[in-house]
């Protein structure tokens, strides 16, 4: 029901925004686009397809059309998946299709000779041992229960019916136990195309129309800010622009602005009453904007002097949701009880209001920090930006994938802000940590062993940005991903070393063989921080070398590389 929700919440904000009379009936199943975000593995927020473990199995199997992608839906479940890497292989023509039975080649020849589908259980019964279909579901339950009085009796039949068509006894048995081994975990066709449908009419949506599917996709987990976070990192990278709630234009839940803007609704403030906020938007509705936070106070009192409070009124303020027309948030704050103060003893005129101004209070506004720490506890996200993205240097040279991407059994790269540590102590006495972190894309938690936390311990504290690598694992604990660090580094420490240049060198295909065992002493000798990118002529092929083969860019250097190379091969920019 709530992917349907997030569907028809789409469209509404599509017809809202385009005035057309977009359908789901407009979706087409041939859509290239469509298919290209399948084969990127690009399907957060998309139904059946969302886990990091499924995506990194549909830029594995590169799906071309919906029979594909409905074959992925029913593979990746516990069962089926051991059938994944067949399935990919023979796909991609590296491995042979063989079947059971050449007879069987209609039924299985679209999940190239894998049984996928319980469907195909009940055709080569049907096929082979002359079952109904009937008979053959009763065989499907009957396999899935694992009796063995049961078993051996239904291959009796099986067998019995096979042999009556023409099969040998034993190919009967092969197929037979083919069966038995995959009847226990097969999934429903039908159910798979039907969950497919509304995958792939999400994923269109995504593609299409970004900024309603994501103000649909929002609202639908507006309780849940690991998800939240998640979704408005997916929405960024599709320049969709997420804005603050507004006094003047939020709404109570998610506001659909343009085809390239969000605003967060009043509603997603933590801790406010919902009657307070459908009063203001009440007020809003019929006497207009608010112009000052004077104005708004006196319209707020007028409306209901029990709303006229520091905290219900603070958190609105914190959020940035008065921007617009107090942009110091800290100030607003800091002058909200005096305000108040006049308010009441104005009795609600704006002429005596304004002969009760307040003395001069100027005062800086909240750091960039203090922001992201309130937005983050009453929003439960960061708006104003997030602490790793101000270190775009690191995120390009180390290749830095977002937490949301994170696939388990495999290395990971990330910059984390470090929300909590927890140190514990070995059976063996010594100590290691857990730190908590988090990206734009989610959180994460990572494991710290002995040995490299007694390198790193003085050097690491929370609300810090990390470097971190290592591998990823599923936790045996609560089911979630966590990474296992091999590496823990200060972030802004990594910045500082960083170049902005890029050293690009041209080896040309007469001189290949003769310069390279030279080229690698001289990027010895000035071993440094410039990252080095190669371009061989003879294949027209680039390389960016390993860290340690880097170079310092200095007069020397630069000298030493045109000297071997060329002039004109050596471009440091």
């Amino acid at each position: 029901m709530r992917n349907l929700s997030i569907i028809d919440d789409t469209l509404q904000g599509i017809r809202q925004l385009t005035k057309q009379a977009f359908t789901q009936k407009d979706i087409s199943l041939d859509d290239e686009p469509t298919l290209a975000l399948f084969q990127r593995g690009e399907t957060a927020g998309v139904f059946q397809f969302e886990s990091a473990g499924i995506r990194n199995v549909l830029r594995r199997l590169h799906p071309e059309n919906i029979e594909d992608i409905a074959a992925v839906n029913a593979l990746y479940r516990p069962g089926p998946m051991q059938n994944i890497d067949t399935f990919i292989r023979r796909k991609q023509g590296k491995e042979k299709i063989t079947y059971p039975d050449e007879h069987l080649q209609p039924i299985l020849e679209n999940t190239y000779g894998i049984m996928v589908y319980q469907e195909q259980i009940m055709q080569v019964a049907s096929q082979m041992a002359g079952f109904t279909l009937g008979q053959a579901d009763i065989l499907r339950r009957a396999i899935s229960k694992k009796k063995k009085d049961v078993l051996d009796e239904e291959r009796r039949h099986f067998v019995t019916g096979a042999m009556t068509n023409g099969y040998p006894e034993a190919k009967a048995n092969e197929v037979y136990d083919y069966i038995e081994r995959f009847a226990d975990y097969g999934f429903n066709r039908s159910h798979a195309f039907a969950y497919s449908f509304v995958g792939f009419q999400m994923a269109y949506l995504k593609v299409h129309y970004p900024a309603p599917f994501f103000k649909a996709l929002l609202q639908s987990v507006r309780h849940n800010p690991t998800k939240v976070k998640e979704y408005m990192n997916e929405a960024q990278k599709r320049n969709i622009q997420l804005l603050p709630p507004s006094i003047n234009q939020s709404s109570y839940g998610f506001w659909l602005l343009s085809l390239t803007e969000i605003r967060f609704g009043l509603g997603t403030i933590k801790g406010v009453r919902r009657d307070f906020l459908a009063d203001i938007l009440e007020e809003r509705k019929t006497n207009g904007r608010f112009v000052s936070l004077d104005q708004f106070l006196v319209r707020l009192n007028q409306r209901n002097s029990k709303w006229l409070k520091e905290e219900l009124i603070i958190p609105l303020i914190s959020v940035g949701a008065f921007d617009e027309i107090e942009p110091n948030r800290q100030q607003a704050i800091h002058q909200l009880e005096g305000k108040i103060q006049n308010v009441l003893y104005s009795g609600g005129s704006m002429e005596l209001l304004g002969m009760m101004a307040l003395k001069d209070q100027t005062m800086p506004d909240y750091t960039l920090e203090e922001k992201l720490a309130l937005e983050e506890e009453l929003l439960g996200v960061y708006l104003s930006g997030h602490p790793v993205q101000q270190f775009s240097k690191i995120r390009q040279r180390k290749n830095i994938q977002d937490v949301a991407e994170v696939v388990s059994n495999q290395p990971a790269h990330v910059l984390l802000y470090i929300k909590n540590i927890r140190e514990i102590r070995t059976k063996k006495g010594e100590q290691m940590a857990f730190f908590e972190g988090n990206d734009a894309s989610g959180e994460i938690s990572v494991t710290v062993f002995p040995a490299l936390y007694r390198r790193i311990r003085s050097n690491v504290a929370i609300n810090q940005v990390l470097y971190i690598e290592g591998k990823v694992e599923t936790s045996s604990f609560n089911g979630e991903l966590q990474i296992l660090a091999s590496r823990v580094e200060q972030a802004n420490q990594i910045e500082e070393t960083i170049a902005d240049k890029t050293c690009y060198l041209r080896i040309s295909a007469q001189e290949e063989q003769d310069v390279l065992p030279e080229l690698a002493q001289i990027l010895t000798e000035y071993t440094g921080n410039v990252p080095v990118i190669l371009f061989f002529e003879a294949t027209h092929k680039k390389q960016l070398l390993d860290e340690k083969s880097w170079i310092v860019y200095t007069d020397k250097s630069e000298m030493a590389l045109k000297q071997l190379l060329g002039a004109d091969n050596v471009v440091f920019r």
